[in-house]
């Protein structure tokens, strides 16, 4: 144990260099203590102590990472959900910030007029790394279902009257879905745009069509051409055509600004 403990520093500055750009990390302030036991005198309390620091900063951690999951708080006396282990394992880097000492047992608990070992520790804690433990050990609830991925197609309407037409329109595809809307062709009454849209073609355009625009405009869908999604903007409440928008074609994603 003292020597696991006694290179803790460097393990923390290694892990600290090899640690991804990307990776989460959370700073935790923690009091850490141990009892001490006079028919058993610890070999080393102060760096008990630090251990106890860093199993606190994990419990905290994993204590928040499974309410931000879940959305359920803790209950009162319910065990910590962290997992088994090295609490090292997810420690980015710690330090003590106060050295306390020996004093009357008030954190560690143990027997009345009891005493303990205190430190005070910064613990900066790899919250990926500490997620995918707890995953792992099922405390995160069910894994939410995969995204469909985005399609790309394309969607032509006609009888736009004005700019401010063209905006509502834009700003209803992505009410209705829409990731991205990119012209490709705009002229005077006509757009032709590509879409993104991970719920696809037939059911984007389907919510489009309940939409209502500025002016009591709507939209009317019209029978697909060449694989492209037409739509005629209108006067008028929207007149759903239940199958009007079938035969839409997606293609290939293309990197493209929105």
């Amino acid at each position: 144990m003292r020597a696991l403990l006694g290179r803790l520093g460097l393990a923390a500055l290694l892990l600290a260099a090899a640690l991804p750009a990307a990776a989460q990390v959370r700073r935790f302030e923690v009091v850490g203590a141990v009892a001490l036991d006079p028919a058993a005198p610890l070999a080393a309390p102060r760096q008990a102590a630090l251990r106890a620091a860093l199993q606190e900063a994990v419990s905290r951690a994993s204590q928040e990472l499974v309410r931000e999951a879940t959305g359920n708080e803790p209950e009162a006396g319910a065990p910590s959900p962290a997992p088994a282990g090295e609490p090292t394992e997810y420690a980015v880097s710690y330090r003590i910030l106060e050295d306390r000492g020996e004093q009357a047992a008030l954190v560690a608990g143990g027997p009345e007029g009891g005493r303990e070992y205190v430190v005070v520790a910064e613990v900066q804690l790899d919250l990926d790394r500490l997620r995918a433990s707890l995953r792992a050990a099922g405390r995160l609830g069910a894994e939410p279902a995969p995204s469909a991925p985005a399609a790309s197609f394309r969607l032509e309407v006609l009888g736009l009257p004005s700019p401010e037409a063209w905006t509502a329109l834009r700003g209803a595809l992505r009410g209705a879905g829409a990731q991205s809307v990119v012209p490709v062709e705009i002229e005077a009454g006509r757009a032709l745009l590509e879409v993104r849209a991970p719920l696809g073609p037939e059911r984007l355009v389907e919510r489009l069509l309940h939409a209502t625009l500025p002016e009591g405009l709507s939209l009317e869908a019209l029978p697909a051409e060449g694989g492209t999604g037409r739509l005629r903007v209108r006067r008028g409440p929207p007149q759903l055509t239940p199958g009007a928008q079938i035969g839409i074609e997606t293609g290939p994603l293309e990197p493209s600004g929105t």
